[in-house]
């Protein structure tokens, strides 16, 4: 998979520099928008889905969980898959999981994630069999564009996008 993402890297520039001179822009000022020493973390989020599965492919650290207030790191293991609850699972009354990704200043950290959402015509909403007299919905029902629509159109930060369905 390393090998496979360092080629298809390589594709991508040698596209940019023809797209490049085709329409006459500098190669050299191309390739420096794309040098691998701007890399970036993601600042705390939730994610939108039902559930994410992560396949760390290298044993570079950077993925960290929050619990109890504190930022907890994810060590990597080998041939393990990481899976996180999202948004879509939290109405359910399983919170979903806080997460950010650092950055290792001197190694890439490389990961493939795999989202798993319902579909786009569907409600975002507690499960009719788990609500009740006993157990009232929290959050208010939505449809799963909207949310979407939402959740993408602002900046990650927390659960700031869930926290705006609780009733």
């Amino acid at each position: 998979m390393e090998a496979y993402i360092a080629e298809v890297k390589k594709l991508a520039q040698t596209l940019l520099n023809k797209m490049a001179k085709a329409l006459g822009i500098d190669e050299i000022e191309m390739a420096k928008l794309f040098e691998p020493n701007k890399v970036i973390g993601l600042t705390s989020h939730s994610d939108a889905d039902a559930l994410t599965i992560l396949f760390q492919l290298n044993d570079i650290q950077g993925l960290q969980i929050r619990k109890d207030g504190n930022w907890i790191p994810v060590t990597p293991l080998k041939n393990a898959l990481v899976v996180n609850i999202g948004d879509i699972i939290e109405q359910w009354n399983i919170s979903s999981i806080e997460h950010r990704s650092t950055v290792n200043s001197t190694k890439e950290r490389l990961s493939v994630a795999t989202f798993y959402f319902p579909s786009s015509d569907s409600e975002l909403r507690p499960a009719n069999s788990i609500i009740g007299p006993l157990n009232p919905p929290i959050f208010r029902t939505e449809s799963m564009e909207q949310y979407l629509k939402k959740f993408f159109a602002r900046e990650l930060y927390g659960k700031s996008c869930l926290e705006d369905m609780k009733l």
